[in-house]
């Protein structure tokens, strides 16, 4: 991320003469916190007739069992510089773990039916340099703020056995016919997603965000807010997407975690910043 560090480093220099601004003279800070998402809507289109109803299958105790989806859970770190009275600039990294469905026959040979197959698990990489206004009452870093970032996001398929249940038709020598029985297997995705590792899934990210500061300290601020991320992907990447999902577990994978992260599109956020 070289466009990145050029930005922070031209903002850093241009303004480390400046007037005496920031929290008690504190010009810079470092946060760390916690980002919430309730993936709502993306159940809602998932499920269109009761969205209630909408899970993920865990593996408990060797078979698969539904559990709602109520809540992804992400980490972020941030080093922001106040450059004027009420504007700063920042870059933030931000670090998620999620979940999604996948419906598919993956093994190609397995042939079941009433399939339902263990939720994949994601993990997902964020950089995003942004820039924060707040109003002309207040002093950054502290008080009510309008942030504004652009970054991209890295995700990649969390490598690991899964299982798969369903229906399966075996021959029954004592009534001479096919009859169904439930089976499950466990599917290895280390061969099958080895080129996922390989080229990681990308997505631009806009984000906006509404921050709430309150000192409780003359070093340490309290952070919380709401933000709000638009997530999309180039022509590059669609046409990508668009060749290999036919043919390739990988595009239909792809697809999935795509409409994820674009879907979940709101997030509370709540951390702790220290000033120097």
């Amino acid at each position: 991320m070289k466009y990145c560090l050029f930005f922070l480093i031209c903002f850093t220099t241009h303004f480390y003469f400046s007037q005496n601004i920031g929290f008690l003279g504190r010009k810079n800070s470092v946060g760390v916190g916690l980002r919430l998402n309730t993936p709502f809507w993306y159940r809602t289109m998932i499920n269109h007739s009761n969205w209630s109803n909408y899970g993920l299958f865990v593996k408990r105790n060797g078979a698969l069992e539904i559990k709602k989806d109520f809540l992804d859970l992400g980490l972020k770190v941030n080093l922001k510089r106040v450059i004027a009275r009420n504007c700063s600039i920042g870059l933030e990294a931000e670090f998620e773990l999620f979940s999604t469905i996948y419906n598919y026959n993956t093994s190609g040979n397995l042939n079941l039916t009433e399939t339902k197959h263990q939720k994949l698990n994601f993990f997902s990489t964020t950089l995003m340099p942004s820039i924060e206004f707040s109003s002309r009452s207040s002093i950054q870093p502290i008080g009510i703020s309008q942030e504004f970032g652009f970054g991209i996001t890295q995700s990649s398929l969390i490598l690991k056995d899964y299982l798969v249940s369903g229906v399966k038709q075996y021959y029954d020598s004592n009534v001479e016919d096919y009859v169904d029985k439930d089976t499950s297997y466990m599917v290895s995705y280390n061969s099958t997603f080895s080129d996922l590792t390989k080229n990681k899934f990308h997505l631009f990210l806009i984000q906006y965000a509404v921050n709430f500061k309150k000192p409780l300290s003359q070093r340490l601020i309290l952070n919380y807010g709401l933000s709000y991320n638009i997530r999309f992907y180039s022509y590059r990447m669609r046409d990508l997407m668009d060749q290999s999902k036919e043919y390739t577990d990988y595009g239909v994978l792809a697809e999935e975690m795509r409409k994820k992260l674009i879907r979940s599109f709101m997030h509370f956020k709540i951390g702790l910043s220290y000033t120097f």
